[in-house]
């Protein structure tokens, strides 16, 4: 960076004296108007002055007269009175080398003059039209009875100042007055001269600086140049660091993007060994023949437990991704959050009962309180907060739901729990994933980021969370959500007719699978259906030609097959006129959101996730039958 010093700079002896001789021109011209306004307003006052005396003259003059009486003024006294008046002021200093005093009398519609005019010699006429002329102004109105002064034309159509009134008694007019190009002459010749000798100075001023700045300018052009280059320099550094700001940004989003598809993988591969898992367990528990001892059962539910512990943390992994990588999407819609927590409140019932846990329910709003908000993600915040209160609550503790209307149009739901409560020195971290404050965390189940999940999806929402907590006290946890004025439209149910397949009193399921153990694990669920007959294909283009030759009523289709993918398969059984009406669910262990939006926007008809939660299984299974 260059520094220059002051001693380098031109001198601002220019600056000064342009500024002072710019300020003396303008004050001169100033002046020059100033002085020119009161010379004006002197010579016409002079001019009316002369008008005024001459005119009471004249009139004491008529009075005298009686030959005069009848208006006949040429010849006689009178007239050489007149031309004596004019005489004396044609030698008055006043009336300078244009000035004039004339007389004149309207007769036959023109303007008579009584004597010759002192310009006689350009051989102006004596008389001139009374109307339909700019010329002899001054005179035109004296003759009217007007008194006044006037810049006009005169009767050598030159423009005058001129001082005019009327003498009533002789029926003539009165007019003094003098070219106003003779006025102005001297004073534009003062502003021309004061210019030049202005624009003078000025030059000489810039000669002299530029003789003796010249090296100073030869300097300045130089550091100029050098601090142009180090500008330059300067740009291409910031250049180069956006060009490196976008390879870093590239390079964030495909490491974002690596992450995102390392998750998806991971969650497939972990889920596709634990819907056997889970699943053959939950046939086990859920079969009424079962011979199992009292001990085998409990493994079972520790193996059940566990297993559900471990989807669980998969499932959040997931949604922490999802909403850091900023792929989540909401179905944002007008819903009614009233049904929603109750239904919340009926399913946590039971956890409540296991914990000895009280769950009561007040201020509950007697009408629909609309909200803009994402329906199941809604659901899954408050499921949130509720299942936290029961897990960190006490023995015989309580869970207390409220609602309360704030004052900017915003509805407060509100958990309040008898638990351990939270320290002040961990309040601050009790959004941050993995962090897990309670005495017994390592005894209870969970993952550490249910809040960090809770907290961006209410936010997503246009939302907010919060909390209040003592330790040894408990804690209340609660959420605003904005109110909406708009109503959600009513939806009509397209209520179709049974057809023929739907019918029938045995009903036909496809499983397209390409892993045995899945393949069988359904076998089992639906073995109990006696209406119900399972057929599966180990591949898409086995399960493809099935269909056509069984037309099936039902297809559950895996996404994930060697060869050919579920996606792919769905779409030959679409363009295929004989499977084009069966109803495809997908069974798969793609669980991110994008993956479900994108295959029920493709045309399946559910989207189930392993896996298998088997009443949800069943439930899906049966509605797609009826």
């Amino acid at each position: 960076m260059i520094k220059m010093k002051k001693n380098n700079l031109p001198s601002n002896v220019f600056v000064q004296i342009s500024v002072f001789t710019g300020s003396v021109l303008a004050v001169l011209l100033l002046s020059v108007y100033f002085l020119y306004q009161v010379s004006f307003d002197m010579q016409r006052d002079r001019l009316m002055d002369i008008v005024y005396s001459q005119k009471h003259l004249i009139e004491s003059v008529a009075l005298f007269d009686s030959k005069y009486s009848t208006n006949e003024i040429e010849g006689g006294a009178f007239e050489a009175t007149l031309l004596q008046v004019k005489d004396a002021h044609l030698n008055n200093v006043n009336f300078r080398e244009t000035g004039e005093f004339l007389f004149a009398q309207l007769k036959k519609n023109k303007i008579h003059f009584l004597m010759k005019v002192r310009h006689e010699s350009e051989k102006v006429s004596k008389s001139i039209a009374y109307k339909g002329t700019k010329d002899a102004e001054p005179m035109r109105r004296a003759l009217s009875g007007e008194t006044g002064s006037i810049i006009a034309l005169d009767y050598r159509s030159e423009m005058v100042l001129a001082a005019f009134a009327p003498i009533d008694v002789l029926n003539i007019g009165i007019v003094a007055k003098i070219d106003l190009k003779e006025l102005q002459t001297p004073f534009y010749t003062v502003v021309i001269y004061g210019g030049l000798a202005s624009m003078l100075l000025i030059s000489l001023v810039v000669f002299w600086f530029f003789k003796e700045n010249k090296k100073l300018l030869a300097g300045l052009e130089n550091a100029v140049r050098s601090r142009t280059f180090e500008l330059e320099s300067a740009f291409n550094e910031i250049q180069a660091h956006q060009d490196q700001l976008l390879i870093s940004k590239k390079e964030a989003e495909q490491a974002n993007h690596a992450k995102s598809d390392f998750l998806a993988r991971m969650s497939h591969e972990l889920r596709t060994p634990m819907n056997a898992i889970l699943g053959f367990t939950q046939i086990l528990e859920l079969n009424p023949k079962s011979t199992l001892s009292d001990k085998e059962k409990r493994n079972l539910q520790m193996v059940s437990s566990a297993g559900n512990h471990l989807l669980e943390l998969i499932n959040e992994v997931l949604d922490l991704s999802s909403i850091e990588s900023k792929e989540i999407k909401l179905a944002l819609e007008i819903v009614d959050i009233i049904p929603i927590v109750d239904n919340v409140i009926s399913i946590s019932k039971s956890m409540a009962e296991e914990k000895g846990v009280s769950l009561e329910y007040e201020n509950i709003p007697q009408d629909s309180c609309f909200v803009l908000a994402d329906p199941l993600r809604f659901k899954q915040v408050v499921l949130n907060l509720l299942s936290n209160a029961i897990k960190y609550n006490i023995s015989d503790g309580s869970v207390v739901v409220s609602y309360e209307k704030e004052r900017n149009r915003t509805l407060r739901i509100g958990v309040r729990d008898t638990g351990h409560g939270i320290s002040n020195d961990k309040k601050s971290k009790i959004f941050k994933p993995f962090e897990r404050f309670d005495a017994d965390s390592e005894q209870i189940e969970g993952t550490g980021i249910g809040l960090t999940i809770t907290k961006q999806l209410v936010e997503l929402m246009n939302g907010t969370i919060g909390f209040e907590s003592t330790a040894g006290e408990g804690s209340f946890f609660y959420i605003d959500v904005p109110i909406s004025d708009k109503t959600p439209l009513v939806k009509s149910e397209n209520k179709e007719l049974p057809t023929r397949s739907s019918l029938k009193t045995k009903k036909t399921i496809l499983y397209i699978e390409d892993i045995p153990a899945n393949v069988l694990l359904v076998e089992e669920i639906l073995l109990e259906k006696e209406n119900i007959r399972f057929i599966s294909a180990s591949n898409a283009q086995a399960g493809i030609e099935l269909a056509q030759s069984e037309n099936p009523d039902l297809i559950l289709m895996d996404i994930h097959m060697p060869g050919m993918d579920g996606l792919t398969a769905f779409d030959e059984l679409q363009s295929l006129n004989k499977t084009r009406n069966i109803p495809v669910i997908a069974l798969t262990a793609d669980a991110m959101d994008v993956d479900i939006k994108k295959a029920l926007k493709r045309g399946f008809k559910d989207y189930i996730t392993k896996p298998i939660n088997v009443p949800i299984f069943m439930h899906v299974i049966n509605k797609t039958l009826a």
